[in-house]
């Protein structure tokens, strides 16, 4: 019999895993098409730790799951509120995406609001990608000081202030959205002098989002004076991408 305590399983549909009971005592686990079913079976499951779902249509259960420090959730079409999350008092690390395959289309999945993460006290990094509050906007994020990364993109309605009040609000939490701007995270050399390129955090539309720290210059330090401004502190000009930072996704290695 193989062993799964140590394995994300992929591609296991809901019915499928119910009937095993070797699969029930995973510690890590991946749900593929979840759809409508109910995953509060797996409270049964105390090993559980970390949890996968893709393409559910419905959060049915999951409050149950206490046990769980990371939860990623990817492509919950009609799912629009977040409140069965606010249960979950003891996890870790929280994603919720929309599909890679909506990222150029600037597709995003709206929420009825952020508020029901503010329950989240034990959360130490939050990942938001695609995803677009209808009430509320990012304020109620402004109350989650424990978080130590907090990662927000591909909502392109947020502006600067959305995101320098964000900043204002989490000092001590890392994120390239915390910031005016960040390293691409892989190779962009500037056509002009061959040095690596930034993004800007909350340009207005239509605008460019990429630009060179040397050759751009100037329209990067008004942008650095607007943010500072919004967020009542200076952010200093960094003076190669890799110092304007990036930071890795955290994922749970905890017991």
């Amino acid at each position: 019999m193989p062993k799964w305590d140590d394995r994300v399983l992929f591609s296991f549909r809901v019915h499928s895993i119910a009937a095993r009971p070797d699969i029930m005592t995973a510690r890590s686990l991946s749900l593929a098409a979840v759809r409508d079913s109910d995953v509060s079976f797996l409270r049964a499951n105390r090993a559980l730790r970390v949890l996968y779902l893709s393409e559910a249509n419905s959060l049915q259960g999951i409050e149950g799951l206490s046990q769980v420090r990371e939860l990623v959730l990817i492509h919950i079409p009609k799912v629009h509120s977040l409140e069965p999350l606010a249960a979950l008092r003891d996890l870790r690390i929280l994603t919720i995406s929309t599909p890679p395959s909506w990222d150029a289309s600037r597709k995003c999945h709206e929420v009825d609001s952020l508020d029901p993460l503010r329950s989240l006290n034990n959360l130490l990094s939050l990942s938001l990608c695609g995803i677009k509050p209808i009430h509320g906007r990012l304020r109620p994020l402004h109350q989650m000081v424990g978080l130590r990364a907090l990662s927000i993109s591909n909502v392109y309605s947020f502006g600067l202030h959305d995101y320098a009040d964000l900043a204002a609000h989490l000092p001590n939490t890392v994120g390239a959205c915390l910031r005016p701007c960040f390293s691409m995270g892989f190779e962009m050399p500037c056509r002009k002098c061959g040095k690596q390129m930034v993004g800007l955090t909350g340009t207005r539309p239509r605008t460019r989002r990429i630009l060179c720290l040397s050759c751009d210059k100037a329209r990067l330090l008004d942008h650095f004076d607007a943010w500072s401004q919004a967020a009542g502190r200076e952010f200093p000009y960094p003076q190669s991408a890799e110092e304007a930072g990036w930071e890795p996704p955290l994922r749970y290695i905890g017991a």
